[in-house]
C-alpha cells in the first residue's frame, strides 16, 4: 500500500494544475514520509491560498499533533470552533482534537451545543462523549453513551467501556473489552484504547506490535497524535522523533484509567 501511495503521489505531484495544488501533494507526501516539519509548512503555505480545504486543515492538525505543537494546534481549533457554529464537519472535527489541546470541559460544552444542532451525529456524539469522560463529567456522559448505543447498536466499544470504567464498573468495562476481537485487524485500535482505559499498559504495547513490525513506520506513527502514547517501546518512532528533533512529553494518564491496585 504504501508503494502504491508513492507511486500515485509522485504522478499527482508531477500533473498537478498548479503549485498551490501541487503543495498540498507535496506534503501529503512528507506527512507519510513522517518528515511533519516539513508538512506544517506546505500545508501552512497551501491553506494561504485554499483557506476552505478543511481535509488539508484536519491533516495539519494531525501532523501538529506528532510534533506536539500546542500552540498553533490551539490557533486552527479556535477557528474552527467559531466556523463549527454552522458547520457540522468543523464542529467534529473541533472535537476530535480539542480535548487534548485545550480546556476539556469547555469543549464538552461546544459539543453538547453542537449536537442540539446536529443530534445523530455519531462521531459527533462520540467525539463528546470522550471530552465529557476527560472532563470527568459522568452523568452526561451516561445520557450521551445510551444515545449513542441507541444510533449505532453494533458500533464501537468504546463509548459503553469508557462510561462503565468512570462509573467504577470496572467487570463490565472487561466484559465489553472481551467481545473486541483479538485477531481482528480492524479492532486493533479500540483494543489498544480499551487496554489502556483499563490501566492494563503492557497488553496495550503489544497490540501495536505488528505495525512496529511492519516496516511502515507511518502505521504507527498514527497513534502519536494521542497524548497517551508512549513512543519509548517502539525503537522506529524514537528514531523518527530524535532525526526530526521533536521532543514530546511524558504520555498524559487517562484520568479514568484503572489504577493497578483497581479490582477486577
Amino acid at each position: 500500500m504504501l508503494q502504491e501511495f508513492n507511486t500515485r503521489i509522485d504522478r499527482a505531484i508531477e500533473t498537478a494544475a498548479n503549485e498551490i495544488d501541487q503543495k498540498k501533494f507535496r506534503a501529503y507526501k512528507a506527512e507519510v514520509g513522517l518528515r511533519p516539519r516539513e508538512s506544517v509548512r506546505l500545508l501552512t503555505q497551501y491553506l494561504k491560498e485554499r483557506p476552505n480545504d478543511e481535509l488539508a486543515r484536519g491533516s495539519l492538525i494531525w501532523v501538529l499533533a506528532i510534533l506536539d505543537d500546542n500552540e498553533q494546534a490551539v490557533k486552527i481549533l479556535q477557528y474552527l470552533r467559531e466556523r463549527g457554529e454552522t458547520d457540522e464537519f468543523s464542529a467534529a472535527t473541533y472535537m476530535s482534537s480539542a480535548y487534548r489541546h485545550m480546556d476539556a470541559s469547555a469543549a464538552a460544552d461546544f459539543g453538547l451545543e453542537a449536537l442540539k444542532r446536529w443530534p445523530d451525529n455519531s462521531t459527533l456524539i462520540y467525539q463528546t462523549h470522550r471530552t465529557l469522560m476527560w472532563s470527568g463529567r459522568v452523568l452526561e456522559g451516561r445520557q450521551l453513551a445510551e444515545r449513542f448505543q441507541r444510533l449505532t447498536p453494533q458500533n464501537n466499544q468504546l463509548v459503553p467501556i469508557r462510561q462503565a470504567r468512570i462509573e467504577g464498573r470496572t467487570k463490565d468495562a472487561e466484559k465489553l473489552l472481551a467481545g473486541i476481537d483479538p485477531d481482528d485487524n480492524y479492532a486493533r485500535s479500540s483494543r489498544w484504547h480499551a487496554l489502556k482505559i483499563l490501566g492494563r499498559e503492557q497488553e496495550a504495547t503489544e497490540v501495536l506490535r505488528p505495525y512496529a513490525e511492519s516496516g511502515v513506520p507511518y502505521q504507527l506513527a498514527n497513534w502519536l497524535t494521542y497524548h497517551k502514547f508512549d513512543p519509548s517501546p517502539f525503537p522506529a518512532i524514537m528514531e523518527v522523533l530524535e532525526r526530526e528533533g521533536i521532543t514530546r512529553p511524558p504520555a498524559v494518564d487517562i484520568p479514568f484509567k484503572c489504577a493497578a491496585s483497581d479490582p477486577a
